[in-house]
């Protein structure tokens, strides 16, 4: 029996699973996925199993997924993901003004959930398309609060969160959310990637 897991891998491979695979695995997902928001996951599934080889490659399917995901209720990831996919079906499609929409949404939601990956891939998609979105220029520095770049000094200096927390009268506990905001803002997952990122974007930090 192939299940889903293996269906996916058989087509990245280019060898197209057994036709009834995409039935037993919809027939098992409809055993598993029985909330309230069943509609808005199988938006999702439709969308990533449609078009002619089951690739994802509808983009009326994304369409649908994006408005149903968008109703809530859901991981909000799965938002700017669907966005992500739909913008890259519409700039293969040539309609470039709907993919750079679509991206500049996902951008926006993506960032505010901290999502990096997503970002990640938005970036990507839009300078393939030669439209560079939402990269920092020389010398700019992403929108850090007076207090966050403050932090940021400090832990490029090498502080620890109480060393930071004694310097600025605040508690170790702030310190580690100052902290997590920068790193989420810069993009890094590091101190150390924070501090030489501060540096090569705005050396006044």
């Amino acid at each position: 029996m192939v299940e889903g897991g293996e269906a996916h891998d058989l087509r990245r491979a280019g060898r197209p699973p057994p036709a009834e695979a995409e039935d037993r695995l919809r027939a098992r997902g409809q055993d598993l996925i029985v909330t309230p928001t069943a509609d808005r996951w199988w938006a999702l599934v439709d969308a990533e199993l449609s078009g002619p080889e089951g690739d994802g490659s509808d983009i009326l399917a994304w369409q649908a997924a994006v408005a149903a995901l968008s109703l809530g209720s859901v991981s909000a990831h799965l938002i700017p993901y669907a966005r992500c996919r739909l913008a890259e079906l519409e700039l293969a499609a040539g309609d470039r003004a709907g993919a750079m929409a679509s991206l500049t949404a996902a951008m926006g939601e993506a960032e505010a959930l901290g999502a990096g990956l997503i970002t990640g891939w938005c970036r990507d998609l839009a300078a393939r398309a030669g439209a560079p979105l939402g990269a920092p220029s020389e010398g700019s520095m992403p929108s850090l609060t007076e207090r966050e770049e403050q932090v940021l000094r400090l832990v490029g200096e090498g502080l620890s969160n109480r060393e930071i927390g004694e310097r600025l009268f605040i508690s170790p506990k702030t310190a580690s959310v100052h902290v997590s905001a920068i790193l989420r803002k810069l993009e890094v997952t590091s101190r150390t990637e924070a501090a030489v990122a501060a540096e090569r974007l705005a050396p006044r930090v």
